[in-house]
């Protein structure tokens, strides 16, 4: 019962640190995305 309950916390503590990585890695290329398209239009103009 014992290693279960810590089985299942190690994987929940990974999955919450996989997502975290998921969403920080979405968030930089949106992000990249966005002074990409930002520094196209300055050279645009």
């Amino acid at each position: 019962m014992l290693i279960s309950l810590l089985l299942l916390s190690i994987g929940t503590v990974g999955l919450g640190s996989l997502a975290v990585a998921a969403v920080s890695q979405v968030s930089r290329k949106t992000k990249d995305n966005w002074e990409y398209s930002r520094k196209e239009a300055n050279q645009g103009i």
